[in-house]
């Protein structure tokens, strides 16, 4: 069977990595590049972290997102929003989207400057656990 390569994304947050991601990414049996996109900054917890998935650990952001000045929002109110400077806004998911596309564009570009090509790309959820990786073919 060829090798196949798989580039996972994480966004936002790596809360409980040690529990699950890491325990799902020991026992993979796939090449498996890793790509961190996190609001967060420089911590022990996160320093552990990275020692602990560098073995798989590619690609890292950690910063807090900020909604970008001047924000224009035009859509109805909705209950998710967050109250921000006397504000309702879409902080949760605009900063999901920074995030997402933030892993995704260091994924492409340590593609193009390692020559690989993967099969496939997942997002995953640090905190959440499986017990078998799928077939992959």
């Amino acid at each position: 069977m060829e090798c196949i390569n798989i580039a996972i994304f994480i966004s936002g947050r790596i809360t409980r990595y040690e529990d699950c991601l890491k325990k799902m990414l020991e026992k993979c049996p796939y090449n498996i590049d890793l790509f961190l996109s996190l609001n967060s900054t420089e911590c022990e917890y996160n320093n552990i972290m990275q020692k602990e998935l560098s073995k798989w650990l590619k690609g890292i952001y950690l910063k807090p997102f900020v909604m970008p000045i001047p924000w224009i929002h035009n859509h109805p109110h909705n209950y998710a929003y967050q109250l921000v400077n006397e504000k309702y806004i879409p902080l949760y998911q605009m900063s999901m989207y920074f995030n997402d596309h933030n892993a995704y564009e260091m994924i492409y570009k340590y593609s193009k400057e390692n020559n690989i090509e993967y099969d496939y790309v997942m997002k995953l959820r640090a905190d959440m656990y499986d017990y078998n990786w799928p077939i992959l073919d």
